[in-house]
């Protein structure tokens, strides 16, 4: 009986490794895009116990990106979903973690997160697909009260890359921060840059 035990947990193991790496690897290829990281991702629970990744988001293509990059990776990515029914992505994303809260306000994503021992959580700073100006701050606040370092992720569109290079925790004053966060997401093409603001003037009147 053990050793059926063993057998079965191996061979889940081993299809749970196959997906990930070769299934999700294979459609990420077939895309046409890659992962440029200097972070160790798998690891940084390891060292950050609460991190949320910021990603400029102006396409429902983003997420597909970031569902495969987060199994490709295996980083358990936590990301707010208005309907219940996308928890079922968790069969064919096992690594991507869909969460429907009753209310979508920072105070709850706060309250979430000071739950988990250990959480990555995915925020678009502009809180939409749409043209905000200027960004929401709900992405400092969290990070602020659940002492979270940001992980900024760029999707550039002009090179069909993912980079991942840089950690940084936020402090007291948000310009600043704010200005180091955008610096950083403004090296990378979103899939449509005239629906962010660091890459087209606010819509006249």
């Amino acid at each position: 009986m053990l050793g059926f035990l063993i057998t079965t947990f191996t061979l889940l193991s081993t299809l749970f490794w196959m997906y990930d790496h070769l299934v999700c690897g294979f459609l990420f290829s077939k895309l046409g895009w890659k992962i440029d990281e200097t972070i160790n991702i798998s690891e940084i629970n390891k060292t950050y116990p609460k991190v949320i990744f910021v990603i400029l988001h102006t396409s429902w293509v983003d997420g597909i990106i970031a569902v495969l990059s987060c199994n490709i990776l295996r980083v358990y990515m936590y990301n707010i979903v208005k309907y219940k029914w996308m928890k079922c992505l968790t069969i064919i994303a096992p690594y991507y973690r869909p969460i429907a809260l009753q209310s979508v306000s920072t105070k709850s994503i706060i309250d979430f997160m000071n739950k988990q021992e250990t959480c990555c959580m995915s925020l678009a700073p502009e809180g939409s697909r749409q043209f905000v100006s200027p960004w929401r701050t709900g992405w400092h606040v969290i990070a602020q009260q659940t002492n979270a370092v940001i992980i900024p992720i760029g999707l550039d569109y002009s090179t069909k890359t993912v980079h991942l290079h840089t950690v940084f925790k936020t402090t007291e004053d948000y310009n600043k921060d704010l200005i180091i966060m955008q610096n950083e997401l403004s090296k990378y093409i979103p899939k449509y840059p005239n629906k962010c603001s660091l890459f087209n003037k606010p819509p006249s009147n």
